[in-house]
């Protein structure tokens, strides 16, 4: 897969293997065709990078692909037990601990 970003390239390429984006299409990709998770590879291109554009590309593993089904099973059933008490209340989701702020889109 490739995914090209119209931000700068990041410092850590730690935060890229972290990403749900990377995380998620990966794990889309094992899930809904023939590949093995070996077979699989996430190449980002930053074209801010100066002077040229820079690449870089995260391998996927079995074992990433299963901590990822673990990590999205428990989120749906966070998401699913919160829809379950929020239809038994007072019809809204209580407001998250849980704040960091959002970097816009270029």
């Amino acid at each position: 897969m490739i995914d090209w970003k119209t931000y700068p390239l990041p410092k850590y390429k730690k935060d890229l293997d972290l990403e749900w984006q990377t995380r998620l299409y990966l794990y889309l990709l094992a899930e809904t065709s023939d590949y093995l998770p070996k077979q699989i590879a996430f190449t980002y291109w930053f074209i801010q990078s100066t002077p040229q554009p820079k690449s870089v590309s995260i391998n996927y593993t079995l074992k990433q692909h299963r901590q990822t089904q673990i990590d999205l099973l428990a989120l749906l059933e966070k998401i699913d037990n919160l829809a379950r008490c929020q239809s038994h209340s007072s019809g809204t989701f209580s407001a998250s601990s849980s704040v960091y702020r959002c970097v816009p889109a270029l």
